[in-house]
């Protein structure tokens, strides 16, 4: 543990990391704090808006969003209302907060009809026409059959979105899942972990530890905590700063229970959850793929001599999958397997996507994991044997 420590401390005080980290928090912040100013000049008081939204949460209705949506399009180039495509700041503020009801409302009922019917073949009726016409031909034992059908059947546990104040969620995962967000983790990461083996000095006490077998691994093991331990921090730190600043203040919280696909960034989600539950399952997954980026640098680290190699080589690792052409198929699963682009989650949970294994349709978020787990116990091994040759 006193190693552990010792590591964790040397990170610490790594200027550029700690730098980068704490740009990362004041990013959250401003955005955070400038979402609640734009809130707070629309609607003004949260308590009467809330007031006036309660009554009409949840599920549609459909004559009363066609009224609302009338209104809406009657009123868009109206000056009196509306100016620069805002409400206007001239009007009291209980008729800002009604118009602003109204404009959720109408893009509610506007979200829930797209998620029925589109022209872009994602919507629930045009899914089910395609598995009754796979039925019809007799293949629902196909491949494509299957995979049709378990995608028609998650759309149907799921349901039609609703009315929900979403907006302060929106902003959290917009901000929070956002490639922005991958960015800083990614950086932050490469520049606390990236010399942590590289150019290492060892001398003293640290020279004996290291000459017995059980010494190594023991240093080599409070290496890895130690790197995994800051990120985790820097990651759940991440967190907290947006929870605070986009929904304790906002008093989004209130919302926590609403479903995960009235969020037009998930509308096509083929995953029953909550907004708190999407929120923690993020972490947990920004956590599991933070680990696999923490690994791979560790293990460039360890067969680096510098820091300056260990740091470019992994910067370079890190920004593949960002010139790697999109491919069908399992070997799309080689650029979706690198952190970079597991640390931007949206993608994860906001629409279906499958792959064929075994002849079983199998959602892309389990295969990511299991593959995250096999992959970390292959660079930590690879990490333990490198490291070895290394003369410290």
């Amino acid at each position: 543990m006193n190693l552990v420590k010792m590591e964790f401390k040397k990170i610490m005080k790594n200027k550029p990391a700690v730098l980068f980290a704490l740009i990362t928090f004041i990013f959250l912040a401003g955005f955070g704090i400038q979402s609640t100013l734009d809130r707070r000049e629309t609607i003004g008081n949260l308590d009467a808006y809330y007031k006036l939204f309660e009554p009409y949460k949840g599920e549609i209705n459909e004559a009363l969003a066609v009224k609302i949506t009338q209104e809406i399009d009657s009123i868009l180039n109206d000056n009196h209302y509306i100016m620069n495509n805002k409400i206007s700041k001239d009007l009291t503020p209980e008729i800002r907060r009604e118009l602003y009801f109204k404009f959720s409302y109408s893009n509610a009922y506007r979200t829930h009809k797209w998620w029925l019917d589109n022209d872009e073949g994602t919507s629930f009726n045009i899914l089910k026409k395609e598995y009754q016409d796979i039925v019809a031909n007799s293949q629902q034992n196909s491949f494509t059959g299957k995979d049709t059908y378990k995608k028609l059947m998650s759309y149907e546990n799921v349901g039609a979105p609703g009315f929900y104040k979403t907006d302060d969620w929106e902003d959290l995962f917009f901000y929070l899942l956002s490639p922005f967000m991958a960015i800083f983790i990614s950086v932050t990461t490469i520049l606390a972990i990236g010399p942590v083996f590289s150019n290492e000095i060892v001398t003293g006490v640290k020279r004996v530890i290291l000459s017995t077998e059980s010494g190594y691994k023991k240093v080599t093991r409070s290496k890895v905590l130690a790197s995994l331990g800051f990120t985790y921090l820097y990651i759940t730190l991440i967190y907290s700063i947006s929870i605070l600043a986009f929904l304790i203040i906002n008093k989004g919280y209130r919302m926590w229970n609403m479903p995960l696909n009235s969020i037009s960034q998930f509308l096509f989600t083929p995953y029953h959850l909550s907004a708190l539950e999407m929120l923690l399952a993020a972490y947990l997954v920004t956590i599991l793929a933070s680990s696999l980026l923490v690994v791979c640098i560790l293990f460039i680290s360890s067969v680096c001599k510098s820091n300056v190699t260990s740091i470019i080589i992994a910067g370079v690792f890190t920004c593949i999958p960002l010139f790697l052409p999109s491919i069908d198929g399992g070997i799309g699963l080689i650029k979706e397997a690198f952190p970079f682009k597991q640390l931007m989650i949206s993608h994860l949970f906001s629409t279906y996507e499958s792959y064929n294994i075994a002849g079983q349709p199998t959602l892309k978020l389990p295969i990511m994991v299991v593959l995250d787990v096999l992959l970390i116990c292959l660079f930590y091994i690879f990490i333990r044997l490198f490291n070895r040759r290394k003369d410290f």
